[in-house]
């Protein structure tokens, strides 16, 4: 009874003390109630993005206008062909997969058919994919290494380069990527099932535009094994399904495809140009690993942003020099690992290539700076550590800029392309597209006799063959007779009325040691076509070891001939003064020829 009666007391003075608790408590105005429990959302780490973004608009603006090189005039050549009726890998032969296509497709009806309407597609892209790496690294790390690895992944995917003016296929792929092991670090640690699903459906959708996105994947699966393996016990039938799921979301979209292809009756022509002949002629002996390439790539990849480089590797350093989650060490370095897989495949190793390893490196910045300022503060007893890296890789990022500032801020189109691209006639095709709109009908159909397909873009004409580009049909594989004859046939059946031909190595990457294919177009043009137009870059140097200055010359309709022949006697003379000195003749002069169909030959 005893027990009883001190438990009802001490229950009544609980109620008491509660009542005045409430009591004491003061009533405060809803706005005030609200002013006090809803954080702000203009944090610093926001604010440091928006900042970034702002920055990046501003200098993509700039870049805009930029000419097209080869592989973004194929890929808005394609689209626009693909809007104007045409079946990709049936009409349109390209080795992409067919979601890069379509985003150009999208790009020139919604922005416009320009360049500066494809560069807009790419801005949107840029700032989508700078804000997803920011999100996805500050969910599962923290706020220091998502700003430090969106300002890297930003300068980098901007700067001349890994060409960020260039609108490549590595650029789209990455964002799906992304977002992909975003919803995949969700879907851990939730264990909601279907986020796995919809991860996979992320990584497979990046895979639909460019084939390195393949390792998306593959790091998701072996990611997803680590953070169920790591778990104890180990809960084996939620790691198979969650397995299952992720596959399943993987192979789906490109499933899709393969259906969409048999049923249109297309598949043959797509295994052809995605699957069997790119597989050839990246493990060709002649296309496949070159040291040669990779040494002269890395060259241009690496100068002025050598910081940024050196910082990603202290970042993997310094993930055993303090004390961090394992899943974020094992995350990141699995992560770069399987990056560079991406940027080796077919080991051709194109600056644009090292795109889909830059996340990787942001984020290896961004250890770098969280991880060192933790281990100066362990070492020297202090709490403000982390201004000494953050300091270094604000020097690392404001050196790029500080190199490339005409680039950045007073870009000239024709430098940029020139510094990356040298002579390649990339500034010329826009002139040579417009001038070939001007003289021609929507009716009228051309061929470009080499890798320029952008000038069929630019001109806003119909080429009579598939071949986007030229360099396939030299590259001495066992797909190339076969090639060429598609191409021979094509022009013969086709007879455009205008022709764009050069014979410019860096247009063709000549490798075929028979010359057929040049044989047929020199002697089918001297047949049948008078020439018309004639465009040639000259580079020169005013003082010695001075800087390159490029000067082209143009010469249409009765001064083309002239200019041509001049040129080509010139070249005879040089070659036949050198042979007589015992030494090799040098190529023919780099022109671009146009020529139009003679009026006495039926064009169609």
């Amino acid at each position: 009874m005893a027990k009883k009666k001190n438990r009802k007391e001490s229950q009544k003075k609980k109620t008491i003390t509660s009542k005045e608790t409430k009591k004491a408590e003061p009533v405060l105005p809803k706005d005030a109630a609200n002013t006090t429990t809803t954080p702000s959302k203009l944090t610093w780490d926001v604010l440091l993005i928006g900042g970034l973004v702002l920055f990046v608009l501003l200098i993509r603006f700039k870049l805009l206008s930029i000419p097209f090189e080869r592989d973004e005039g194929g890929f808005a050549y394609i689209a626009y062909q693909m809007l104007e009726g045409k079946s990709l890998y049936t009409d349109l032969y390209e080795i992409k997969p067919p979601l890069l296509y379509i985003t150009y497709a999208f790009f020139i009806r919604v922005f416009g058919h320009s360049v500066e309407g494809i560069h807009t597609g790419l801005l949107i892209f840029d700032v989508a994919y700078i804000i997803t790496l920011f999100a996805f690294a500050k969910y599962f790390f923290d706020k220091t290494i998502a700003v430090v690895a969106a300002f890297a992944f930003a300068i980098l995917s901007l700067g001349p380069n890994l060409l960020g003016f260039a609108a490549h296929a590595t650029h789209f792929a990455i964002l799906p990527g992304l977002i992909g092991l975003f919803i995949l670090t969700k879907a851990i640690d939730s264990q909601k099932k279907s986020l796995f699903l919809f991860a996979g459906l992320a990584c497979g959708t990046a895979f639909l535009i460019k084939q390195q996105a393949i390792h998306f994947m593959l790091f998701s699966g072996f990611y997803v094994i680590f953070a169920f393996f790591r778990q104890k016990p180990i809960d084996w039938k939620n790691w198979f399904v969650s397995e299952v799921l992720l596959v399943i979301g993987s192979v789906t979209p490109y499933l899709s495809v393969v259906l969409y292809m048999l049923a249109r009756g297309h598949f043959d022509d797509f295994w052809f140009y995605t699957v069997a002949w790119p597989t050839e002629f990246a493990t060709s002996s002649q296309t496949g690993a070159n040291y040669e390439i990779f040494k002269m790539q890395i060259n241009q990849v690496i100068p002025d942003q050598e910081w940024i480089w050196y910082l990603g590797l202290g970042g993997a350093i310094s993930m055993f020099l303090v004390k961090i989650d394992n899943r974020w060490r094992v995350f990141t370095l699995m992560f770069a690992l399987f990056m560079s897989f991406g940027l080796a495949t077919g080991f051709h190793f194109y600056a644009h290539y090292f795109v889909v390893f830059i996340p990787a490196l942001a984020l290896l910045n961004g250890m770098f700076v969280r991880n060192t300022g933790i281990l100066i503060n362990n070492i020297l007893n202090i709490n403000w550590g982390i201004i000494i890296p953050t300091v270094i890789f604000i020097f690392a990022w404001t050196q790029i800029i500080r190199v490339d500032s005409s680039y950045f801020f007073a870009p000239d189109e024709d430098k940029i392309l020139r510094n990356a691209y040298g002579t390649n006639p990339f500034p010329e095709s826009k002139i040579i597209g417009e001038y070939l709109k001007q003289i021609s009908t929507p009716e009228d159909k051309i061929v470009v006799a080499c890798s320029e397909p952008q000038i069929s873009f630019y001109a806003k004409r119909e080429s009579v063959t598939g071949q986007a580009f030229g360099y396939p049909l030299v590259y001495n594989g066992v797909y190339m007779k076969q090639l060429q004859d598609e191409f021979i046939q094509d022009v013969e059946t086709g007879k455009p009325r205008f022709s764009v031909y050069t014979w410019m190595n860096t247009s063709w990457l000549n490798r075929d040691p028979t010359g057929r294919i040049f044989k047929f177009i020199e002697q089918y043009h001297q047949k049948y076509y008078n020439l018309i137009g004639v465009a040639e870059c000259i580079p020169t140097r005013n003082i010695q070891n001075g800087p390159i200055i490029y000067q082209t010359f143009y010469k249409w309709n009765q001064d083309a001939l002239p200019y041509y022949n001049q040129r080509m006697q010139q070249w005879q003379q040089q070659n036949a003064a050198l042979q007589k000195q015992g030494k090799a003749g040098g190529p023919p002069p780099p022109m671009i020829t146009i020529w139009e169909r003679k009026p006495d030959v039926p064009s169609s």
